[in-house]
């Protein structure tokens, strides 16, 4: 069975206060569907596309989908501490193309808490 192929768009109002988010296929990026949703609401006109972020295969210990840029909530020791991390794409000379952050996943249990377009606060950055 393959994996299933999906991005995430995210858009923002120009203040970077309010995202809108939804998740597409790749048929559907192909239908144009990801240009139906501000053209459907007239509140969100001036919103504007602010990233495009891939489906990693896989989902976090409530069932939630990874993608790209998502910040994970990484457990060890037995679930009693944590650290943060982002979901990011390596393809250097060393990683050959893996998902960073998700190799720890496969041995101990993790958890979407946001992403960094809309949660930078949860690594240190700033918000807008």
């Amino acid at each position: 069975m393959s994996k299933e192929i999906k991005f995430k768009y995210i858009w923002s109002n120009p203040a970077k206060t309010n995202f809108v988010t939804a998740i597409f296929t790749l048929d559907e990026i192909e239908a144009g569907n990801q240009f139906m949703v501000l053209e459907n609401e007239p509140l969100l006109k001036d919103y504007r596309l602010i990233a495009r972020v891939q489906f990693t295969g896989l989902h976090d210990k409530n069932g939630k989908e990874i993608f790209e840029s998502d910040i994970l909530k990484i457990y060890y020791e037995g679930n009693q501490r944590y650290y943060l991390k982002e979901v990011k794409w390596l393809n250097d000379a060393i990683n050959k193309g893996r998902w960073d952050a998700l190799d720890n996943c496969a041995y101990t249990s993790c958890e979407v808490i946001g992403n960094i377009f809309e949660n930078p606060e949860l690594l240190g950055g700033k918000n807008g």
